[in-house]
């Protein structure tokens, strides 16, 4: 060992003014790439997809006449809806089915292969929902709403 040499090193206060720092950074940097990875940006448009979905506006009735029934929706948004989600709910059961109309903004569309009940044919759902689904641009990727739904009632 020499004599007359100091050995010297980091204060453990500079070393954690330095570990929080660096942990800072990482964090803000996670929180970047997350930001854009979830805002779902659409090629066609500027704007993410849930600020599409903040932009739907549609109101959807069911029509009976003669035994059939219609499905009337009206689009009073300002976005373009590519097709509708349809949820039944009765007795703890949920049935998805895809209503493949879409509707721009601003118009209305009919629908008269609307069922009115479940898969088993006799059981009337207790709720029907329905949301907007968006396409995203070109690149033919779909987006559900599922923020506000339209309740169907008849």
């Amino acid at each position: 060992m020499k004599i007359g040499v100091k050995k010297r090193g980091l204060s453990p206060v500079i070393a954690s003014v330095l570990l929080i720092l660096l942990v800072v950074v990482i964090v803000s940097m996670i929180f970047i790439w997350a930001r854009t990875f979830f805002s779902s940006q659409t090629e066609d448009s500027e704007r993410s997809i849930g600020e599409l979905c903040s932009g739907v506006l549609f109101v959807a009735d069911v029509v009976e006449s003669s035994g059939d029934y219609t499905l009337e929706i009206s689009n009073k948004g300002n976005v373009d809806i590519d097709s509708f989600e349809l949820r039944k709910y009765s007795d703890g059961r949920v049935e998805t089915d895809n209503v493949s109309m879409g509707v721009s903004a601003g118009g209305s569309v009919a629908n008269v292969t609307f069922s009115e009940k479940m898969e088993d044919g006799a059981t009337t759902p207790e709720k029907v929902e329905i949301f907007a689904v968006l396409s995203a641009g070109g690149s033919g990727r779909l987006y559900t709403c599922y923020d506000e739904p339209e309740f169907l009632v008849y």
